[in-house]
């Protein structure tokens, strides 16, 4: 998706990432694998050099030491409330996930700056340094319902220092906007949000409960008085205070496990839900775009003539990594090529647009906002140097359907569907990203658990990302389509595989008819199937449709292309035959079937298969 870069009105809060499906356990971060929490928003950091009231310590005392994350920064102007004279510089910081005691965490590395004498103080200092860490729930001016929320649970702890008094808030909108005033606007009850005061020692994962709503207060009786609303809530957030007479300089504090206890269900406002869970016996009638089974393969449709490739990070500095059984890389480009693969097709016979990959590390952009690694496949629509697009509306054509694979930990697929808004051609070349850096229409999609489903998506259902920084409200110009995608993205590490099949744009008219095509959906199913698990230490195979194999092979294959284990595979028309694979590590792998049947025919047959130990 781009450069990812969320508007933003609270000055000091760096708003990075990209992400899911639904989640029943409404869990808002376990793995911490990257910036981005499970209700698809982002970790941020603030602290107490961002304040613009009139007894915050920048108004106050701008010359003395303020509190510090202990990551990396940029600095900016503050901006406060919008307003583009105020140059009062403010860090902007990047949201650093860890790992601690073997458990995958938020962490927050903090140096208190000084206290203050703000003008309630009676008798000197009292106005205490602070830092704090949140996870947004919603976009910001935005809020959630979280009915059904009973309690809030997570793992926190110091590394040096026991932190006497820490609070974790549930934001609630109607309190956010009271909030965003001008200085000459303040009431001296601003940010009095709903919270649960408690203390954190080093050491050991401390397990806090936090019962909703009866252990949320305001922080005391200078707090404006709002009632606590659940069906308005921004964000969670966790702040720790430091003290007058600064025996505490600074530590570093862990959160893990976050979760919403209760009844309430995260339904992602991204994902596209509508989706079946396997390909149909018969299909749109019209429309067929690519079935990749009829050479040249990486040939689009004939009236189009436009080619399908594949895509990573590396033009922008990453490193994800396509297997190159799947797609060979120009060391010089870093363009991919597809390499076309039997058995990847939604019939476990023919072929599907197909990557095996790696994702990489995030890069950086700004210094401050990780862009995290992504492969992709996609097609051009568009003719750069004729600057001629494809015409939707005049093709009839206003929706499109597809089948699709995953395998793999990655959360989701993402289809986008760029316009001329999106790219540059002969005639404009730096119009690109008109929109905004990285910004498209898309939808995301939820992985599919190693079996194929089908997609039906009309085009006015795609979204955009119109809360990221940078956005320009533009409509999809469906009369000048230059790309589609669908793209794969996520936290270092993420392995997997993904495919996709069957394309249509039902109504139009790409020169491929159905009948002709040898996958058409109703020939699908009567294919053949392949399929493998893994049982007690042996890679378990099962085929049916290839009759009377006369000679055979299977073979386990690990992600470096590597054959790993192999066995005989002739026999009947419904077969069965185990891989010994107890010393195997657990990863991704394949399993394939090369032989020849009774009629003398060719088989060819490819799975993928999780090792789970």
């Amino acid at each position: 998706m781009g450069f990812f870069n969320l508007k933003t009105t609270l000055t000091g809060l760096t708003l990075i990432g990209s992400v899911s499906w639904l989640f029943a356990d409404a869990v808002v971060d376990q793995t911490f694998d990257d910036n981005q929490n499970e209700f698809e928003y982002y970790w941020y950091y603030y602290d107490d050099n961002s304040g613009w009231g009139p007894q915050d310590r920048p108004t106050l005392f701008p010359d003395l030491k303020p509190s510090v994350i202990d990551v990396p920064y940029t600095e900016a102007n503050r901006e406060a409330m919008g307003d583009l004279t105020d140059t009062y510089q403010v860090k902007k910081y990047t949201f650093q996930p860890g790992n601690s005691l073997s458990k995958p965490c938020a962490t927050m590395p903090f140096t208190f700056g000084d206290p203050w004498e703000a003008g309630y103080c009676t008798n000197g200092n009292c106005a205490v340094p602070f830092v704090g860490i949140g996870a947004m729930l919603t976009k910001e001016q935005g809020a959630i319902d979280l009915t059904g929320v009973t309690a809030i649970t997570f793992l926190i702890k110091s590394r040096v220092n026991t932190l006497k008094e820490v609070s974790v808030r549930l934001q609630t909108l109607d309190i956010d906007k009271y909030s965003f005033k001008k200085t000459d606007e303040y009431q001296g009850d601003e940010f009095g949000y709903y919270g649960y005061t408690f203390s954190v020692t080093p050491g050991d994962w401390q397990p806090i409960t936090v019962n909703v709503p009866d252990d949320l207060v305001l922080p005391g009786s200078w707090a404006h008085d709002f009632t606590f609303d659940i069906t308005k809530c921004t964000k969670l957030s966790w702040e720790i205070k430091g003290t007058t007479d600064s025996s505490i300089t600074g530590d570093t504090l862990d959160i893990a496990d976050v979760t919403f206890v209760g009844t309430y269900v995260f339904n992602s406002p991204t994902m596209w839900m509508n989706v079946e869970s396997a390909p149909p016996a018969s299909g749109p009638t019209s429309g067929l775009f690519s079935t990749f089974d009829n050479a040249p393969y990486n040939e689009g449709p004939p009236r189009l003539r436009y080619y399908w490739y594949a895509y990573n990070d590396a033009e922008i500095g990453g490193n994800s990594a396509v297997s190159p059984s799947f797609a060979v890389q120009d060391t010089s480009t870093g363009r991919l090529a597809i390499k076309f693969q039997p058995a990847t097709g939604s019939d476990g016979v023919g072929q599907g647009a197909a990557l095996e990959y790696t994702l990489g590390k995030p890069v950086m952009k700004d210094d401050t906002i990780p862009i995290l690694g992504f492969v992709g496949i996609g097609i051009n629509l568009y003719d750069s140097a004729k600057t001629k697009y494809f015409n939707a509306d005049s093709a009839s054509v206003n929706s499109i359907y597809f089948e699709y694979f995953t395998t793999g930990a990655a959360k989701k697929v993402t289809f986008e569907l760029s316009d001329i808004n999106d790219v540059g051609d002969a005639t404009t070349p730096a119009r690109r990203d008109s929109r905004g850096s990285g910004i498209v229409y898309y939808r995301n999609f939820p992985p599919t658990g190693d079996v194929w489903r089908r997609v039906m998506i009309p085009f006015d259902s795609l979204i955009v990302h119109d809360d990221w920084e940078g956005y320009t409200a533009i409509p999809l110009d469906k009369t000048k389509l230059a790309k589609a995608q669908w793209k794969v993205q996520g936290g270092d590490g993420t392995q997997g595989l993904y495919a996709i099949d069957n394309i249509y744009m039902p109504s139009g008219n790409f020169g491929v008819p159905i009948i002709a095509a040898d996958k058409s959906l109703s020939g699908r199913a009567r294919a053949s199937s392949f399929n493998a698990s893994y049982v007690n230490g042996n890679v378990r195979v099962n085929w049916t449709g290839a009759a009377n194999l006369t000679r055979g092979k299977l073979s386990l294959i690990n992600p470096r292309g590597v054959v790993v284990s192999s066995a005989n595979a002739a026999g009947g028309s419904g077969s069965a035959a185990y891989l010994p694979s107890a010393l195997l590590p657990a990863g991704i792998y394949f399993v394939r079937l090369n032989g020849i049947d009774a009629a003398g025919k060719a088989v060819a047959m490819r799975a993928p298969i999780t090792i789970v130990k």
